[in-house]
């Protein structure tokens, strides 16, 4: 399966207007960075519960949150530039 950064890169390197992922129908890449984007902001969730929830590694999962954070921008970013 491909993971959020390599969808990310083959749409942003091929230009393609439409995507395969693993077998799948092939998508536009609107629509995969929206599930990209849905995939960033489960993993924000997730990481602000673990910080919260585990003091003794909230250091590492506030890191993890922060970058996915980033992630999330450049993919709303991107939607945008694509949609507008």
């Amino acid at each position: 399966m491909l993971t959020t950064a390599d969808l990310y890169h083959k749409i942003e390197l091929t230009g393609k207007k439409e995507v395969a992922m693993d077998g799948e129908k092939s998508i536009g890449p609107v629509e995969a960075l929206e599930l990209a984007l849905a995939r960033e902001k489960a993993s924000i969730e997730l990481y602000k519960k673990l910080a919260a929830e585990h003091k003794v590694a909230e250091e590492i999962f506030t890191l993890l949150f922060n970058e996915e954070n980033k992630h999330k921008k450049l993919i709303e970013n991107k939607i945008f530039e694509l949609t507008k």
